[in-house]
């Protein structure tokens, strides 16, 4: 298992690199919290924005159990793995990545509050290459931009695929 990494403000510009990769393979992060029985649940989430500073935030559109699990408690782990063939064929060709292929991300979801137009502005600029696409209106051409939930992360896990990651993180 990969060390836990609470240096994480030394390590954000490198973060927030992989993320936008991973957001550019995958078009989504995965956030997982806790069931109120102990389970584990986990949420794909396209509109997550990592910040300058150790924090996100992500426009709370289509989660069901997500809000539940962050009002028992409020942990979070966002697993961001970037699934570019180019990047993994490239890596395996040369047995290792030129740069991390994807982190983990430990911290604290905040309240929902009201987004910002700075915000909402941010996302429609994100999704306004899909408006012309027949999908566009039914995943977000009504839905109201209202509430964005702020994460704080606290530490990192960096993902562990043995000596083709080494060196990354130091």
């Amino acid at each position: 298992m990969s060390q836990l990494r609470t240096d994480i403000e030394a390590h954000w510009p490198e973060i927030r690199r992989v993320c936008r990769g991973v957001y550019r393979s995958s078009l989504h992060f995965s956030i997982a919290t806790v069931n109120t029985d102990g389970t584990p649940h986990v949420s794909p989430i396209g509109s997550l924005r990592l910040l300058k500073d150790c924090r996100a935030t992500y426009f709370e559109i289509f989660t069901q159990q997500m809000p539940a699990n962050l009002a028992a408690g409020s942990r979070v782990c966002v697993q961001a793995v970037n699934s570019s063939k180019l990047l993994w064929l490239g890596a395996l060709w040369n047995g290792r990545f030129a740069s991390p292929p994807g982190v983990r991300l430990l911290g604290t979801a905040g309240a929902l509050r009201t987004a910002t137009e700075e915000e909402r502005a941010w996302w429609r600029r994100r999704v306004k290459p899909f408006r012309r696409m027949k999908g566009f209106e039914g995943m977000w051409g009504d839905r109201q931009l209202a509430q964005v939930r702020e994460l704080h992360f606290d530490a990192f896990r960096p993902i562990n695929l043995g000596e083709i990651v080494a060196g990354h993180w130091q």
